[in-house]
């Protein structure tokens, strides 16, 4: 299972908001990459007026991933996968943190940093982390350099940095909307 965290202005009562940006809204623009998905696509919706960093938001994430693994046996607890961008990207880092042994890789993209004197502690057991920024995202690229330096002696060759020469922030659909995106996931299992 791919469990996806929106960014900001996604928040609200309907789904339509999530399904602008993402892999939902890669999966439904592409039938090809749709058929081919071999995992379920958990896409959890913040309130209105929530963020990534609300407490308890991260988690309901958890608690919601760990309720489906309970209720249906297709779904191979092993092989959760985490993403997210923007504000969800710092979700991202929020949710894993919050329960690092539930997932298998996780890939922020576009994200500030969070704690990253903490990180390696939190994360030094998890399977693969990939963070993803353009080189021209302010904040968010200096957060993502920052995890990454604090994180790459503790996991070495787990962690990889991704920077989109010349790109701002907006550089998730590089990764959802290509096969080998799911498949690299796949290859991590806890």
């Amino acid at each position: 299972m791919l469990v996806f965290l929106h960014g900001n202005n996604r928040q609200g009562y309907t789904l339509e908001p999530t399904e602008r940006t993402g892999p939902i809204h890669n999966l439904q623009s592409n039938a090809q990459l749709c058929n081919w998905l071999p995992m379920i696509v958990l896409s959890p919706q913040l309130p209105p007026d929530w963020r990534w960093d609300t407490p308890g938001a991260a988690q309901a994430a958890n608690g919601l991933v760990q309720e489906l693994c309970k209720r249906y046996s297709r779904i191979d607890p092993r092989r959760i996968y985490l993403t997210g961008l923007s504000m969800g990207g710092k979700g991202t880092w929020l949710t894993v943190e919050n329960s690092p042994q539930t997932y298998a890789a996780v890939v922020p993209i576009s994200a500030v940093d969070v704690r990253p004197d903490e990180a390696p502690e939190w994360l030094k057991d998890l399977p693969d982390l990939h963070i993803v920024c353009g080189s021209e995202d302010g904040g968010f690229t200096a957060g993502s350099h920052r995890m990454y330096e604090a994180l790459k002696p503790v996991l070495g060759d787990r962690v990889q940095l991704t920077v989109y020469q010349h790109e701002g922030h907006g550089v998730w659909d590089h990764l959802y909307a290509t096969q080998s995106f799911y498949e690299e996931l796949m290859k991590f299992s806890k």
